[in-house]
């Protein structure tokens, strides 16, 4: 989504001053554009955000009619909105507690530490209460559309193909990509899915392991329950496996493992042809590892 009304410090300092009597300086203020809204890093800890088009005006009340909704249904933290003016669209969110473990082999760190356990677990039912939160007339009500995975749609290009040739990985990402195009899902794998559940979207107690919460909805909707987990594999496998286990525990019926494995090897194929002409060859070297590995994995 296009910025079409930037947000300065300056303004976002007056317009949290004069909607929810809030003052920070405009020094004090961390802003970010992330998607199709801004945030503010506030100095006590919270976040602000501010919609500079209708849509994304939209799309924030849809957000915080999901986030109340969940708020009373999982047994995890999801941000609260504190403050909200929804003609105008800034909201005031807390923090769900605990730190981002963040990617780039960080997760398969922590999931190798002694506390990797713990969260595999914790993260592996909180998953399962998500997905069984709200359900698919619920979602519809809500306004919330399908997520169907844009790598089902790929069209890799000559580059691409060539770099994945020189890897030795080009048929194998073939075959992934023709075999989930060919996935006819099942109508009890729909459900609510948080749309971008990496390792930087959750909050974990660094010391315990336990899982703070889960942020960052901003690609929610309809999906394949096997699609959101798609970056479980990240952690490696016995993390994997545990987390699945615990899912089945709650939700009362079995992953298929394989299927979250091939959505991953997608997830890596997608992101290796979207930074190929990236000149960040720290980027491109990270993105080249993971495509390796996640085509392994299937």
């Amino acid at each position: 989504m296009a910025k079409t009304q930037p947000v300065t410090a300056q303004k976002a300092s007056d317009q949290l001053r004069a909607k929810f009597g809030k003052s920070y300086t405009p020094d004090k203020i961390q802003l970010e554009y992330r998607g199709w809204r801004w945030l503010a890093f506030l100095p006590d800890g919270q976040i602000a955000f501010f919609a500079d088009t209708p849509l994304a005006v939209a799309k924030l009340a849809g957000e915080k009619a999901v986030l109340e909704r969940l708020s009373g249904r999982v047994g995890f933290s999801v941000p609260e909105v504190i403050h909200c003016n929804a003609v105008e669209g800034i909201q005031i969110r807390s923090v769900v507690p605990g730190i981002q473990l963040g990617g780039a082999g960080r997760e398969a760190l922590f999931a190798h530490s002694p506390q990797g356990e713990k969260l595999a677990r914790d993260l592996g039912q909180a998953m399962a209460e998500l997905h069984g939160a709200l359900s698919v007339p619920e979602c519809h009500e809500l306004g919330l559309e399908s997520c169907l995975p844009a790598s089902l749609n790929l069209d890799l290009s000559a580059v691409t193909h060539d770099q994945l040739a020189k890897l030795g990985v080009a048929e194998a990402a073939r075959q992934v990509i023709a075999l989930m195009r060919c996935h006819q899902g099942s109508p009890e794998d729909e459900v609510f899915v948080h749309g971008d559940l990496w390792a930087g979207n959750i909050a974990v107690n660094p010391v315990t392991g336990a899982l703070g919460g889960i942020f960052d909805f901003d690609e929610m909707g309809l999906g394949d329950r096997c699609h959101d987990l798609r970056f479980l594999p990240s952690f490696g496998a016995k993390f994997m496996n545990l987390a699945c286990d615990a899912y089945a525990d709650r939700a009362g019926l079995e992953l298929s493992i394989l299927r979250i494995q091939r959505y991953h090897a997608l997830a890596a194929i997608e992101a290796f042809d979207k930074d190929i002409a990236s000149q960040d060859a720290e980027r491109l070297c990270a993105r080249r590892d993971w495509l390796v590995d996640a085509l392994a994995g299937v």
